[in-house]
């Protein structure tokens, strides 16, 4: 039975985050302002959190539990994100 590790990451900076066999990605805007950042070539924006902190229409990206790799380039000098991830695992036998 194949397994997957839940991992967080915060974004602050500018960074190309990359990563492979991933099986979801959800990407969370904690910031007051909007913030945008690239998926496939095209821009994809977050709106701020709401009155109460909460992410609002968070992105969000899976293949079904099927892993794919994955490259998010965040160009913004300031950013307040977290990225939600989970990363299949491969077992070795002995």
């Amino acid at each position: 039975m194949e397994k997957v590790s839940i991992v967080t990451e915060q974004i602050q900076s500018k960074r190309i985050f990359r990563q492979q066999n991933i099986t979801g990605v959800v990407v969370s805007n904690f910031s007051t302002v909007a913030t945008s950042f690239i998926f496939n070539g095209i821009v994809r924006k977050l709106p701020a959190i709401d009155i109460s902190g909460v992410p609002v229409s968070p992105f969000e990206i899976s293949a079904n539990g099927n892993p794919f790799d994955i490259e998010l380039n965040f160009n913004q000098d300031a950013n307040n994100l977290v990225i939600d991830y989970t990363v299949l695992i491969t077992e070795q036998k002995c």
